[in-house]
């Protein structure tokens, strides 16, 4: 009984210290994201992303439904959401080695170039996903029966 008293006091223990630790390093690593968002705008980029539902707007539609967007999705909530899932997802020195990129003449000009990138490839992505999707034959199989046998009768 001493024995699993005492090896639980070691654990509890060695988890506070290694938990000390890693908040330690977490605050490094969102130290460094909040950077590397101060470099890169993520809600613009997810806004492109998004542009593709606004394609059979009216442009007064699309407007309207831009302002509403950011206010709905407001920078600060945004990047709060990317700089934890950046800080979570990845080592420091991958951070700093992003933030140096980023910082870069290269980084800079590349970055520079997203929209464009994204403008050439969305159109060509798109296509072969409606090639890929119509291939598999799945939308012109008939509507799969219900599972709820009340609903078949």
């Amino acid at each position: 009984m001493r024995l699993l008293i005492a090896l639980t006091a070691f654990l509890l223990v060695v988890s506070v210290g290694a938990n000390a630790a890693d908040d330690k390093h977490v605050a490094s690593r969102t130290k460094l994201a909040t950077e590397i968002h101060q470099k890169v705008d993520v809600r613009e980029r997810l806004f492109k992303a998004m542009d593709v539902l606004t394609q059979f707007m009216t442009p007064t539609e699309k407007a309207s439904f831009w302002t509403k967007m950011k206010v709905a999705m407001p920078a600060e909530k945004v990047n709060a959401v990317s700089i934890k899932a950046m800080a979570d997802t990845y080592t420091e020195d991958e951070l700093k080695a992003m933030l140096a990129f980023y910082s870069s003449p290269a980084g800079k000009s590349a970055e520079s170039k997203r929209s464009e990138y994204e403008k050439r490839v969305g159109p060509e992505f798109t296509k072969l996903l409606d090639q890929a999707v119509i291939s598999t034959g799945v939308f012109a199989q008939p509507p799969m029966q219900s599972l709820n046998p009340k609903a078949a009768q």
